[in-house]
């Protein structure tokens, strides 16, 4: 189920038994020239949503947080960046609030690399709260699933801004398709300059 589209009525029958939310978190930065600026909004959502479906009794799919940290990419055309500190405070905020209605749970789908400090840091300060987080990246937990997949094996390869060598490249291109509004033009996997 997802928290927006419940009535009061309903999200108030749930939540005796309902203990678990997912927050999908990401970012709007750049991802070379081929890829749509949400890129890293799509995969966390698409998780939580395939979670929803095995599990709609047992998880509640909270409103995904779309903006995080992305300060080496904010001069680029199209990012937007929060500092980490407010992303924090957000993220904190949203989790106790969830806690206020019986969350105890919370699963926090992260797609951006920009946000883990923020992310860790609001997990402790909900944790103090009396919630339990986990923190999942997909990129970094499933990586060898996505790969095989793909069978596109550019994982470690060097990126052309650095970091961890995903960024617009293909195995991060080819979660795009069929997960955002829009599919990348062209030959998605081709990359390009920056």
């Amino acid at each position: 189920m997802y928290w927006e589209q419940l009535t009061t009525r309903r999200f108030a029958e749930l939540m005796p038994d309902m203990k678990t939310a997912l927050l999908p978190t990401g970012t709007v930065e750049a991802h070379g020239l081929h890829c749509p600026l949400g890129t890293d909004n799509y995969a966390p959502q698409a998780l939580a949503a395939r979670l929803e479906t095995r599990h709609p009794d047992r998880v509640l799919v909270a409103p995904a947080i779309p903006y995080g940290h992305s300060w080496e990419l904010e001069d680029w055309p199209g990012t937007l960046s929060i500092p980490a500190e407010a992303f924090q405070q957000y993220v904190t905020e949203v989790g106790r609030a969830m806690l206020r209605w019986g969350i105890r749970d919370i699963v926090v789908l992260n797609g951006h690399g920009g946000n883990n400090g923020a992310l860790g840091h609001a997990a402790e300060a909900i944790a103090d709260a009396g919630g339990r987080v986990v923190i999942t990246n997909w990129w970094l937990d499933y990586s060898r699933d996505i790969l095989t997949v793909t069978s596109l094996g550019d994982a470690g390869a060097p990126s052309r801004m650095g970091g961890d060598g995903a960024r617009g490249l293909q195995s991060e291109t080819a979660q795009v398709p069929g997960q955002g509004p829009t599919a990348p033009a062209g030959n998605p996997a081709a990359g390009g300059d920056w």
